[in-house]
């Protein structure tokens, strides 16, 4: 089955973004406390101190003009509690009033980054990369390999920050892995480490691919295109229908749009007060 091609909007698109939201909570619970707090989820991971790691999200059956911002300071002391910082991530088209009611309330709007999703019809795969191996992780895969994958996938966000990843870290992705929440490919091009992504499947048939990142040496040789690709495969074998995932740029767009991804709305998010 090939993913709609509709826009976002009462229709297939519509029900394909209500699919995504679902699969967001489903996705971000997984090794998570979370917690209902009116009408947002709170996601709070008690392992990873990064601001990254802990978010909170609209319920998927929040109406659609529910009462934000009488939510917030409830939320706001969970998080504080918690000694983690509070963001937020939604989908506009679902919720199209919140993305004001927290610019109100304090909470800027940090980044707009478009959603874009793909059926098993839709994968174009790309030419094979020459000296570019994948490599997949599960559960029994050693300490060092699931050190090596998180410090790959830091390095490539986050070059200037470097940091050897915590026990805790590598224990969460692997219990995380054992649940089956996540998938994990390490890239290594001419036997060096230069790559890293993640799927996470989730209930319904829709799953996510996300923190593609390549290591600076090895940009610009369609290592991020295999990896993506790569993943995208794996879940349609396995039986999911939709793949999606945000761009972080227009350069990262135009290389899942070759992959066969087509934009389907935009996820906001809003952090630092």
């Amino acid at each position: 089955m090939s993913a709609p091609r509709a826009p976002a909007g009462p229709d297939g698109g519509h029900a394909l973004l209500a699919r995504i939201a679902r699969a967001v909570l489903a996705n971000a619970g997984a090794g998570r406390e979370t917690t209902a707090v009116g009408p947002f989820v709170a996601l709070v991971d008690l392992v990873s101190p990064s601001p990254w790691s802990s978010l909170a999200v609209p319920s998927p059956d929040a109406p659609r003009d529910a009462d934000w911002a009488a939510a917030l300071p409830a939320l706001e002391a969970r998080f504080a509690a918690r000694a983690r910082a509070l963001r937020f991530e939604f989908l506009e088209d679902l919720f199209p009033n919140l993305g004001s009611e927290l610019e109100r309330a304090g909470w800027p709007l940090a980044s707009r980054d478009p959603v874009s999703v793909c059926g098993p019809a839709d994968l174009a795969l790309p030419t094979a990369v020459r000296g570019l191996s994948l490599e997949a992780l599960d559960a029994g895969s050693p300490d060092q390999l699931l050190a090596l994958f998180l410090g790959v996938q830091q390095r490539s966000f986050e070059p200037d920050t470097a940091r050897d990843p915590s026990a805790g870290e590598r224990e969460q992705l692997r219990s995380r892995m054992a649940l089956g929440a996540i998938r994990c490919l390490l890239a290594r091009f001419d036997g060096a480490p230069a790559g890293a992504g993640c799927a996470l499947p989730a209930p319904g048939g829709a799953a996510e691919i996300a923190g593609i990142g390549t290591l600076p040496a090895f940009r610009s040789r369609g290592i991020g295109s295999a990896v993506t690709a790569r993943l995208a495969a794996d879940l349609f074998a396995s039986g999911r229908d939709l793949a999606w995932l945000t761009a972080g740029g227009d350069g990262a767009g135009r290389v899942y749009r070759r992959l066969g991804f087509r934009p389907l709305g935009a996820f906001q998010r809003s952090h630092g007060r």
